[in-house]
């Protein structure tokens, strides 16, 4: 589960219950339409960022018991927010 947390003091709930599997050789898209849970869902998966409940395995390793830097080197992760620095 992941929320985001307004800073109003609310929260939004943007995933709960998502199971993915992606095997070698499998190529995805995400769509959906704006506030659907892409950007959050990638973050997560990309070992950007950590559920605020509920477990991540990438890769084999837990999220929360793992290297996360050595983690994210075996993921090609790249996010628009840095596309001014290629």
């Amino acid at each position: 589960m992941w929320r985001w947390h307004q800073a109003s003091g609310s929260t939004k709930l943007l995933l709960d219950g998502v199971s993915w599997t992606v095997r070698a050789g499998e190529r995805w898209a995400v769509l959906g339409p704006n506030g659907a849970g892409k950007t959050t869902l990638l973050t997560l998966t990309g070992a950007a960022g950590f559920p605020s409940s509920g477990t991540i395995e990438i890769l084999g390793e837990r999220m929360g018991r793992t290297d996360v830097g050595r983690l994210r080197r075996q993921i090609g992760f790249v996010d628009a927010r840095d596309g001014d620095r290629f």
